[in-house]
């Protein structure tokens, strides 16, 4: 048996490449053994030179990886596989044969998030070829609130520490302690039935703690306080005291507040007091360290305040500030907004006309473009590079799919996070109590075995008793050592030119996260077909050639490293 692959481009046909699915079979015509044409689909696909987007990868999809693509999705898919084993890809397939199989069910929208914004556009012309396009919404981790954009990397102690769920308390604390900046008013006075009234600092912060009370969001206990602050100011006046008729009492009641809530000075004075905060504004004022020394009290240690609070002072956001900004969204709440009136022509205003005006509907395309931008809960959620997520961005993406079902695609011997079993029990919060069907991907279609042997030790040093995916090919080209005998920079730039020479496609330089500005630099006019990323940013890409920089210098190697893999 045998699946033959056909390749054309328009009426030329490019390829012919044929997949023995029984190698012990043979098949013959006339007595005459067919042919095996070309090295097999899966091969031909892999040996390609690499660009800066994936190719169409149906052909290349092999039968363990097909199980997990057409698994039922009723429940939480859990998908693990070491490198190489096309863990994105499987994510990909399966958005589109959700769809294929029940559209109707996944109207919602089928989200794919993504550990950086390299892989999102790296991966993003895929689905097109598969035949989704618009029902699935790629995006980076970083890239799940509207409005802010991750655009910085933090510190690993940083990211520690804004990562943890130790994080939630203090976000809990500072959306409150935030309600009273620097400048807030300490007195309220009005006038009210001809008669000065005043409302002291005392009375205005136990009016402050009793509006507080309970865990409503923030922005939605404004109107609580007001009715409080009017509640004092009422008591204050006596006026409650002229009538025992509970019908003018009611009525002098409800003139005296249509009175204070008149004046500009009570409006100004509860803008100050109780202002509308926002997610930005909140993290904004944690950049104080004296401030966030107080909310973080018991749940950061002195140094962590430090280093977050210089880290929020930055120009920008990190990614992990986007899980933190969706959190204090949750936490604030939006207050409620009067319904805006339709914009009229002010003559049709003056005549009436508006009455007689039909209102346009949208169409079914423009309601459908509407929903998506509006979309903030999916049907379907895949999670690509699990393993990498912190404890608070899981509850991000967990408020995305309160009612989906799951798809989490994983290797844990990859993760980046330094608590695996924190970042576990935030997971099972997001996904909740919905059954779990696991899978493991054991076969390494992406990395040349050579590549795949080295990886294997570095496995064995750092998760003893963990197994390597089997690698399927090999190069004949073992990774090269080099130690810098001059500037860092020079050597791998050396290294790279060398590279570009010897593959047809794209060559990767990894380094530390925090040299990459700095990696550029080495690179400057190579050309388009090599790029620097920091190591965090490599996750799932592809090259042709790699170039990892070792941040790392011990007494035996004074100088910086360099190592290359080729994989053609």
């Amino acid at each position: 048996m045998r699946r033959r692959v056909i390749r054309s481009k328009g009426r030329r046909v490019q390829s012919v490449e044929d997949d023995l699915m029984r190698p012990e079979l043979t098949a013959s015509l006339d007595g005459r053994e067919l042919p095996v044409i070309g090295d097999g689909a899966l091969m031909a696909a892999l040996g390609q030179a690499r660009t800066h987007t994936m190719r169409d990868i149906v052909a290349s999809i092999q039968a363990e990886q097909d199980l997990v693509i057409r698994a039922p999705a009723a429940s939480v898919t859990y998908v693990e596989g070491g490198p190489g084993t096309g863990k994105t890809a499987v994510a990909l397939h399966r958005a589109a044969y959700l769809l294929y199989q029940d559209r109707r069910r996944y109207a919602g929208g089928i989200l794919i998030v993504s550990p950086t914004p390299l892989l999102v556009a790296y991966t993003e012309g895929v689905l097109p070829s598969l035949g989704e396009e618009g029902q699935v919404a790629i995006r980076a981790i970083g890239s799940l609130v509207d409005g802010a954009e991750a655009t910085l990397y933090d510190a690993p102690p940083v990211a520690r520490a804004k990562g943890s769920s130790r994080m939630l308390k203090v976000l809990r604390k500072a959306a409150r302690g935030a309600l009273e900046p620097n400048d807030s008013p300490q007195r309220l006075r009005v006038v009210a039935f001809g008669r000065r009234l005043e409302l002291e600092a005392g009375e205005l912060a136990d009016i402050r703690r009793t509006a507080l009370g309970g865990t409503a969001p923030v922005n939605l206990l404004r109107p609580r306080a007001r009715k409080l602050l009017l509640d004092a100011l009422w008591q204050h006046s006596g006026a409650g005291k002229r009538h025992t008729d509970p019908e003018l009492a009611a009525e002098l009641r409800a003139s005296f507040d249509e009175d204070i809530t008149g004046e500009d000075d009570f409006t100004a004075f509860l803008d100050a007091w109780w202002p509308e905060l926002t997610p930005a504004a909140v993290l904004d004022a944690m950049a104080d360290e004296r401030r966030l020394g107080r909310w973080a009290r018991r749940i950061l240690n002195p140094g962590e305040v430090r280093r977050v609070a210089r880290a929020l002072r930055r120009v920008g956001r990190s990614v992990h500030d986007i899980a933190l900004l969706d959190e204090l969204q949750a936490i604030l709440g939006a207050p409620a907004r009067p319904r805006r009136k339709r914009d009229l022509d002010p003559l049709d205003q003056l005549t009436g006309l508006e009455e007689l005006m039909p209102v346009r509907e949208e169409t079914q395309r423009e309601r459908a473009e509407r929903l998506a931008q509006e979309r903030v809960e999916y049907a379907h959620v895949i999670v690509d590079e699990a393993q990498d997520l912190t404890p608070m961005q899981w509850r991000m993406v967990g408020r995305r799919g309160r009612h989906a079902t799951w798809t989490v695609v994983g290797d844990p011997a990859q993760s980046s996070w330094s608590d695996p079993d924190e970042a576990a029990q935030a997971r099972d919060e997001a996904l909740g109590s919905r059954p779990r069907r696991r899978f493991e991907l054991t076969v390494n279609y992406r990395n040349p075995a050579e590549i795949a042997d080295l990886a294997s030790k570095v496995l064995a040093l750092a998760m003893p008793g963990s197994v390597s995916p089997k690698a399927v090919r090999s190069t004949g080209v073992e990774p090269r050592f080099a130690v810098a005998g001059g500037p860092l920079g020079e050597t791998v730039r050396a290294e790279a030119a060398r590279l570009l020479e010897h593959v047809d496609g794209t060559v990767g330089v990894v380094v530390a996260m925090q040299r990459r500005e700095e990696a550029r630099r080495w690179l400057d006019g190579l050309g388009d077909r090599v790029v620097a990323l920091g190591s965090l940013e490599a996750k799932g890409l592809e090259y042709d050639a790699t170039i990892v920089v070792s941040p790392r210098r011990s007494p035996t190697s004074p100088r910086p490293a360099c190592g290359s893999c080729t994989s053609p």
